[in-house]
């Protein structure tokens, strides 16, 4: 990824999942701080989130429709997965631009692995 002409070193990568109501969840301990993943490899890595433990979910308040739904986390029905990717932000990714290559997304129990 790119930032002010160079090549940044270390890419951020958080993730927001909408469930079936249009809510959007932040994977974040507190909100507003997203958990960020960094990729800082030509290598594939693997960044993993955990959709049982509601504790690390929050309600994201800026996408409009935060009032109309559950107010704990239920992602029985996932509508879309949000993924921010930039250089290091002290909440969510900061500036940068760039190319990522995006494999596969899946959803698993942990009995399945």
């Amino acid at each position: 990824m790119v930032y002010d002409g160079k090549m940044l070193d270390d890419v951020y990568l958080t993730v927001r999942l909408a469930n079936g109501h249009l809510q959007h969840w932040e994977y974040a301990p507190r909100s507003g701080e997203h958990i960020q993943f960094l990729i800082n490899s030509t290598e594939w890595k693997r960044c993993e989130i955990d959709l049982k433990n509601k504790e690390m979910w929050k309600l994201f308040e800026g996408d409009g429709n935060y009032i109309y739904g559950p107010t704990v986390p239920d992602f029985s029905i996932i509508t879309s997965v949000v993924v921010e990717l930039g250089g290091r932000g002290s909440a969510r990714p900061g500036e940068g631009k760039g190319a990522v290559d995006i494999g596969e997304i899946t959803v698993t129990d942990d009995k399945q692995r």
